[in-house]
């Protein structure tokens, strides 16, 4: 009877384990390695879900493309070590100007996703001026000359009418981003 209760609790032991694993393989696969937001594996299935239950609820959902201006010069002139240190620099800028509901992601290179859950369109171009301005005035001390960077932001309030999709939605929020690096960057731009 105690070697199976040895063996039971043991059993139990590397169960408990394994679920742990688990738990922290699904957060690793989740979370981008650089930065530490939300990555873009993570959007997909987020962005679905919070589409839906604003379309439950009748909420409006926005959401902000972000990318950093002339990065590539950042890189080129710097370093990438210098780049990433930039990158995590303006993850942290975002972390801290977004709300707590908000998932600030980074989407892929220089660009970052904020998905805006129960926030309008005025909200979510006033949350992106924010973003924009603190960004700015922001110095980056990992710079040899401390320059300021700037960003340009495209925002969207998704549209059921208009936006069949999560990627729709991606879209026009990508070319809102797109209208502000063409009118000159260190701009906020709406979707059309």
């Amino acid at each position: 009877l105690e070697a199976r209760v040895n063996a039971a609790l043991r059993l139990k032991f590397f169960q408990d384990d394994l679920r742990q694993a688990n738990t922290e393989l699904t957060e690793l696969a989740l979370v981008d390695s650089l930065t530490g937001l939300k990555n873009h594996r993570f959007i997909t299935g987020y962005l679905e879900q919070t589409l839906l239950q604003a379309a439950r609820y009748n909420e409006a959902v926005s959401a902000m493309m972000i990318d950093l201006d002339f990065f590539k010069r950042v890189n080129d002139s710097y370093g990438h070590p210098v780049g990433n240190e930039v990158l995590k620099d303006l993850a942290g800028i975002l972390r801290n100007k977004a709300r707590q509901a908000d998932s600030v992601c980074r989407f892929g290179g220089e660009e970052f996703l904020i998905i805006c859950p129960s926030t309008p369109r005025t909200s979510a171009n006033n949350l992106a001026e924010r973003i924009r301005l603190a960004v700015a005035q922001h110095t980056f001390l990992v710079l040899p000359d401390s320059d300021s960077l700037t960003v340009s932001i495209g925002v969207a309030t998704y549209d059921p009418k208009r936006d069949r999709d999560g990627n729709a939605f991606l879209a026009r929020v990508d070319s809102a981003l797109y209208l502000a690096k063409n009118e000159g960057r260190n701009a906020v731009r709406e979707a059309p």
